[in-house]
């Protein structure tokens, strides 16, 4: 088994949520746990963008780090859990921790940020 393989199903099993997003914001990988954790099912979330989960009076403050951390290479606090509010599918507003890295390209360019999601607490 190659290891892109082995990556994709290590994220597909994991019992965290696991979320990547390209450099626009476009969700590109959502496993099960990221179901479970957010009501959508893979189909319903991959090609949109991550606001489908962020409460739209946080939506400007999620981009402006969003990029900047897309642009400088590294998120604010790295390796730190950050308790966020996220809404559900159903609407419901819920509290998650979520872990964020940059995702890099071979040339060393950020492609995206990946999160790890799971429910506050």
């Amino acid at each position: 088994m190659d290891e892109s393989t082995t990556a994709l199903r290590i994220i597909a099993s994991s019992p965290v949520a696991v979320v990547f997003a390209d450099r626009d914001g476009v969700i590109r990988i959502w496993n099960e746990a990221a179901s479970k954790l957010l009501g959508y099912a893979p189909e319903q979330a991959i090609g949109r963008r991550v606001d489908l989960f962020i409460p739209p009076e946080y939506h400007e403050l999620h981009w402006a780090g969003f990029n900047r951390a897309v642009a400088c290479g590294r998120t604010r606090n790295p390796g730190e859990g950050l308790r966020l509010p996220a809404v559900h599918r159903t609407g419901d507003r819920i509290e998650i921790e979520g872990s964020f890295g940059i995702v890099f390209d071979e040339d060393g360019q950020a492609v995206g940020v990946a999160g790890l999601l799971t429910t506050a607490g």
